[in-house]
């Protein structure tokens, strides 16, 4: 029984050192995600679509959007504050559906377990109610 637990244990402590070390690795620290999409800003297309940086900077969620690519139109979307001990090890990752059915693709924040919703306005996005 004690030769169990102590596997256990170990097995446990090496797929959390693991997890941490891949999240390193595909997301770096800051943990940063990156997707293209488009979603209907600054004519956006499939030839330059919108690109969309996921940054977890201490704990905190923040999104930058380059509308169609153009850096120089960048909106930044500040998302929940994250306290809980070990938080500014999650990556933040991105997805887009039209969860409110207006006919434009709204941005979905998934964290963890957890998911935000920001909805289209047509030129930006803003928090859903």
């Amino acid at each position: 029984m004690i030769v169990a637990l102590a596997l256990w244990v170990t097995a446990s402590t090496l797929l959390a050192w693991g997890t941490e070390k891949y999240n390193d690795l595909i997301y770096g620290n800051p943990r940063i995600y990156q997707t293209a999409y488009v979603v209907g800003h600054n004519r956006d297309s499939e030839a330059h679509p919108s690109h969309f940086l996921a940054l977890n900077l201490h704990g905190q969620v923040i999104i930058v959007e380059f509308p169609a690519g153009d850096p120089t139109k960048s909106i930044d979307y500040v998302g929940p504050a994250l306290i809980a001990v070990g938080d500014e090890k999650i990556p933040i990752l991105l997805s887009f559906s039209d969860v409110n059915h207006d006919n434009k693709v709204d941005m979905i924040v998934h964290i963890q377990d957890k998911v935000v919703h920001f909805c289209n306005s047509g030129a930006r996005f803003t928090a859903c109610h």
